[in-house]
């Protein structure tokens, strides 16, 4: 079997891939509409610190210390009404820093926009309260309350349609290459010279007889 073969194969079959591919494609696009929507709303803080300390290993502090019980657990008490977790409260949040700045930001991500926010200045306010306790001074303020977002994060549409349509593609370049390299027949004088180690002196041509 060559590459020739396969080509062909693969005009011969079109059909199979044309519907690999709309199926491919369309999976795609449903998966994306299907998707609950995601909405993310964001608190900016201030801390009074060097700005030269505002770096990775700031975020990773301040992550655990946001991710302690001391923290997570006075947050879901203020948020019980939405039956939220410490685990689910943490797979909510995240903390990010603006470079070169000493704003940095918690964002928190719900299929509910309302909870976002609830949730992103519940946490904003137990994790100031509890960094200025703990270091005993006025380090963290609000800068910006989150605010309940109108649209939710991108449902990566596009993506998931192009990916799926390659998924297709290939599914279906890959069942085409199976068959043939499973197909016995013998096609051309030059399949039986190589699979019966015989020569062709010659060919009787397809006639139409009536």
């Amino acid at each position: 079997m060559d590459f020739q073969s396969v080509f062909f194969s693969m005009i011969r079959k079109w059909w199979l891939i044309v519907l690999l591919v709309a199926v491919g494609g369309g999976a795609g696009y449903l998966t994306s509409q299907l998707t609950k929507p995601i909405y993310e709303a964001d608190t900016k803080l201030y801390i009074q610190i060097d700005q030269g300390m505002m770096n990775e290993s700031f975020v990773e502090q301040y992550s655990k210390i946001l991710s302690s019980r001391t923290i997570t657990s006075v947050i879901t008490n203020d948020i019980k009404r939405y039956d939220i977790d410490e685990i689910q409260l943490m797979s909510m949040i995240t903390i990010e820093i603006e470079k070169d700045s000493n704003v940095f930001t918690i964002k928190a991500q719900n299929s509910s926009p309302y909870i976002a926010a609830t949730v992103a200045n519940v946490t904003s306010q137990v994790f100031m309260d509890q960094i200025n306790k703990i270091a005993n001074i006025n380090a963290v303020a609000i800068l910006d309350k989150a605010q309940v977002p109108k649209d939710p994060l991108s449902n990566h549409m596009p993506v998931k349609t192009l990916l799926g349509i390659f998924l297709g593609l290939i599914l279906s370049i890959s069942i085409i290459y199976l068959i043939e390299y499973f197909d016995t027949s013998i096609r051309s004088a030059k399949d039986i010279e190589e699979e019966l180690n015989l020569y062709v002196i010659g060919l009787i041509p397809e006639h139409d007889i009536r």
